[in-house]
């Protein structure tokens, strides 16, 4: 009887710690999250590019609450034959970018692909400009952006949409922004990242 009073009381424990773990890990996600947004706003508060001329502005930016659920791996497949193309821009010329990469995840159980785009065969990031069903509803219609770092050879890499974010012209007609490819455009729900400004 002890025995199994013990057996109890020990997964009892076990599942306690293990709680007390994740909820830790949760945590220190939210926290590392918040931190980047903080660092944003700052930046846009003080950097003399600031796309915000009026910096009360700046308490306008909203996000969707960070969720884990939106941070995933993605397999990296490069094609054969990068090729350069034109990528049109929300204003001017437009600029010149490598279609470097399908990257390859699953949200929810269902498989998607991004095309992601290099500046330079030797550029330390992959640009992934996307839209989604949120687009131009609760998030800019113009689409959001994520910047990846990468290495050569890589096979894998993560996505976190919690940190897809705005372009400049979001927030400033002063400003000419990549357009998101229409490859790129999910059929689905991204409820992580930055959203429209919110009104004050």
């Amino acid at each position: 009887m002890n025995k199994i009073l013990y057996g109890i009381v020990g997964a009892i424990l076990v599942a306690i710690v293990a709680y007390t773990f994740l909820s830790q890990g949760k945590e220190d996600y939210t926290k590392a999250i918040a931190q980047k947004r903080f660092e944003k706003e700052r930046f846009f508060l003080n950097a003399p590019n600031s796309p915000f001329k009026d910096k009360q502005q700046v308490q306008r930016l909203a996000y969707f609450a960070p969720d884990e659920r939106y941070k995933v791996q993605a397999s990296i497949e490069v094609l054969e034959n990068p090729e350069t193309v034109e990528i049109p821009m929300s204003g001017g010329k437009p600029e010149m970018y490598l279609r470097y990469a399908y990257l390859h995840f699953s949200l929810a159980g269902k498989a998607y692909k991004l095309t992601a785009y290099r500046k330079t065969q030797q550029s330390p990031m992959l640009w992934v400009g996307f839209r989604d069903e949120t687009s131009g509803k609760e998030s800019y219609g113009g689409g959001r952006y994520l910047d990846l770092a990468y290495r050569n050879g890589q096979k894998t890499i993560a996505l976190d949409f919690n940190l897809a974010y705005n372009p400049f012209c979001a927030y400033s007609e002063g400003f000419a922004c990549p357009i998101p490819p229409r490859e790129n455009t999910l059929p689905t729900r991204i409820e992580a990242g930055e959203k429209n400004l919110k009104e004050l």
